[in-house]
């Protein structure tokens, strides 16, 4: 019987180290798509930082082009009255 006990206990133990590592695999695997998914959220918040950044920019150059055309206009309706097409 201690024999059989002893064949029980080597099998538990082998099995034991096979999940130890099957655990220890997908662990490292699991580690390396978490720092490839963080790197792509570093990516995504700088896009996301520099679409925002280009937004200002093309707002600013509305609201330039807003005024000059504000400083234009009177001269435009001048124009028109006087028959000058623009």
């Amino acid at each position: 019987m201690a024999a059989k006990a002893k064949a029980s206990v080597a099998a538990s133990t082998f099995r034991l180290g096979g999940w130890a590592q099957r655990r220890a695999t997908g662990s490292a695997r699991l580690t390396g798509e978490a720092e490839a998914a963080k790197e792509n959220l570093v990516a995504f918040q700088q896009e996301i930082a520099r679409l925002r950044d280009e937004k200002v920019r093309m707002a600013t150059g509305h609201a330039t082009a807003g005024r000059s055309f504000v400083k234009l206009a009177p001269s435009l309706v001048a124009q028109r009255r006087d028959g000058i097409e623009a």
